[in-house]
């Protein structure tokens, strides 16, 4: 399987990053909700394992949250591969986005 992997940097205290994260990761799942399937996301301590099908298509992964930068490492499966540029331009944008967001969002 393709992995995609990224790194997006962040100024926040890790406990506001991981929320963040979280919230960000959960307003994707709610606007894709009609091509997402069968997720199963399992946080704990600085991040996240998850699994799920896009467009039919099983993904897997992990988000991470470190001191000043998360790290999100995909398996993607080859059916995806024409996709994976965009995939990652999707995925740091809305990260990037959140993370430099002031108060709530």
């Amino acid at each position: 399987m393709p992995a995609l992997s990224l790194t997006v940097p962040h100024r926040l205290p890790p406990d506001e990053a991981l929320a963040r994260v979280r919230r960000c990761f959960d307003d994707g799942l709610r606007e894709h909700r009609d091509a997402v399937r069968d997720v199963d996301v399992q946080w704990g301590g600085s991040g996240a394992r998850f699994a799920l099908r896009a467009r039919g298509m099983a993904v897997s992964g992990t988000l991470t949250v470190r001191t000043r930068a998360v790290r999100v490492a995909v398996k993607l499966p080859l059916a995806a591969l024409p996709l994976r540029s965009r995939i990652e331009q999707v995925v740091t944008r809305a990260l990037r986005d959140e993370l430099s967001a002031r108060g709530d969002g």
